[in-house]
C-alpha cells in the first residue's frame, strides 16, 4: 500500500505528545476520512458489519483519549473486524483490472481505523504497564500511520497536521502546566482530551487550507514579519501575565479584579493564540510549496542533466563516425590511386605492346610479299 511520509517537522512534534494526545491525533484522521470507508462497504448487502467496525474503532479512540478506558472484547472484536475489512478491500482491489479510486480511498479510510483503534488499544495498555515504552512505541507509530493513510486519501495539506498538533499541546499544557514535563510528555498518558475542540481545529484547517491553495503564496518577508509580530505580541503577553500573578499574591490583591484579569488574559491568549496559529500555519504552507517546488526544479534538473548526456554521448559517436568515415575516405582515395597508377602502367606496357606489334608487322610484311 503507498505511503506518504508526513513532514519532518510533524513526526518530530508527535514525538512528544503524551498518549492521550497521539490517541487523539490518529482518531482525528480516521474521523476525517471515515466515510470513504464506510460508503463503501454501505453499498455490499455484506458490508454492514465492517462499516460499524470503521465507525466505532474512532469512537472508542475518542473515548480513550477523553479518559476512558477500554473494553478488551470490545476492542478486540472492532479491531478484528477492521482487520476484515481491510482484507475485504484489498482483495477486491487484487481481482479488479484497474483498481478505482472509491476502492482505493476505501482501503486507506480502513487503514485509518485500524490505526486509531490499534493506538487506543496500546495507550490503554501502556496506562498499566510497569514499562510502559513499548506500548507507548505502538501508540506513536499508529498516530504517524493514520496521518499518512488520511493523507494518502487527499485534501490533508501537512499544516491541519500542524494545527491539530498544536491545539493537543494547547490542551495538554491547559490541564497540566507547562512545566509538568513528566506528565505532559510522551511517554506518559498524559491528560484527557477534548477530541470536539481538536476536530473542530482540523475542519477549520482544511478549510483554511482550501482558500490558501486557491489564493496566491504568501510574500516570505511577509510572512516573517507576522510571525515575528506574533512573537512579540506572545513575549509581552506572558510579561503581563507574569505581573498579574506578582499582583495576584500582594497584599493587596483584590480577588474580583485578579479573577477579571485573569478572564481578560486567557481571552487575549485564546485569541493571540489562534492569530500565531494561523500565521504558523501558512508558513508550514509556504514551506511546504518551496519544498515542492523545489522537488519539481530538481527532477527538471536531472531530466535536463539526462538529456545533456545524451547529447554528448551522440556527439561523441558522431565524432567518432565522422573519424572513421575520414579514415575509410584516405582509405578510398589511397586504393584509388594506387587503381590509377597501376592503370598508368598497364596502359604504358599495352602501348609498348601495341608498338612491338607494329614493328613485328613491318619486319615480316615482305616476305609475305614474296612468298
Amino acid at each position: 500500500m503507498p505511503s506518504r511520509r508526513s513532514p519532518a517537522a510533524v513526526d518530530d512534534l508527535l514525538s512528544a505528545l503524551p498518549l492521550r494526545a497521539l490517541v487523539a491525533f490518529a482518531a482525528c484522521w480516521a474521523r476525517t476520512v471515515q466515510d470513504r470507508a464506510t460508503d463503501y462497504f454501505d453499498r455490499d448487502a455484506d458490508g454492514g458489519r465492517r462499516a460499524d467496525a470503521v465507525r466505532l474503532a474512532a469512537v472508542l479512540a475518542e473515548q480513550v483519549a477523553a479518559g476512558t478506558r477500554l473494553d478488551a472484547d470490545e476492542a478486540a472484536g472492532v479491531e478484528e473486524a477492521v482487520v476484515e475489512a481491510l482484507m475485504a478491500v484489498g482483495a477486491a482491489a487484487s481481482e479488479a483490472e484497474d483498481e478505482d479510486d472509491a476502492t482505493r480511498e476505501a482501503a486507506f479510510a480502513a487503514n485509518c481505523a485500524y490505526a486509531a483503534i490499534d493506538a487506543a488499544a496500546a495507550a490503554d495498555a501502556a496506562a498499566d504497564a510497569d514499562e510502559p515504552l513499548d506500548d507507548a512505541r505502538r501508540v506513536l507509530v499508529a498516530a504517524t500511520t493514520g496521518w499518512e493513510a488520511a493523507g494518502a486519501v487527499g485534501g490533508l495539506p501537512p499544516e491541519v497536521a500542524v494545527a491539530v498538533h498544536a491545539e493537543l499541546t494547547a490542551q495538554v499544557s491547559e490541564q497540566n502546566g507547562t512545566a509538568d514535563a513528566e506528565i505532559a510528555s510522551f511517554p506518559a498518558v498524559g491528560p484527557p482530551i477534548d477530541f470536539g475542540r481538536v476536530l473542530q481545529i482540523a475542519t477549520t484547517a482544511r478549510e483554511e487550507a482550501a482558500r490558501a491553495a486557491e489564493a496566491p503564496g504568501d510574500d516570505i518577508d511577509t510572512l516573517r514579519a507576522e510571525l515575528a509580530d506574533a512573537k512579540a505580541e506572545a513575549a509581552a503577553l506572558r510579561a503581563e501575565a507574569a505581573r498579574a500573578a506578582e499582583t495576584a499574591e500582594g497584599p493587596d490583591a483584590d480577588a474580583k479584579a485578579t479573577d477579571d484579569l485573569e478572564r481578560s488574559l486567557r481571552a487575549t491568549y485564546t485569541e493571540r493564540f489562534d492569530k500565531l496559529r494561523r500565521v504558523v500555519a501558512r508558513c508550514v504552507a509556504r514551506r511546504a510549496g518551496l519544498a515542492d517546488l523545489a522537488i519539481r526544479l530538481s527532477a527538471e534538473q536531472a531530466d535536463l542533466d539526462r538529456r545533456e548526456a545524451e547529447l554528448r554521448s551522440a556527439a561523441a559517436e558522431n565524432e567518432a563516425e565522422s573519424e572513421r568515415l575520414d579514415r575509410d575516405a584516405a582509405t578510398h582515395a589511397d586504393a584509388v590511386a594506387a587503381f590509377r597508377a597501376e592503370r598508368e602502367r598497364h596502359e604504358v606496357a599495352a602501348a609498348a605492346l601495341r608498338e612491338a606489334v607494329a614493328v613485328f608487322d613491318d619486319a615480316t610484311e615482305p616476305t609475305t610479299a614474296e612468298a
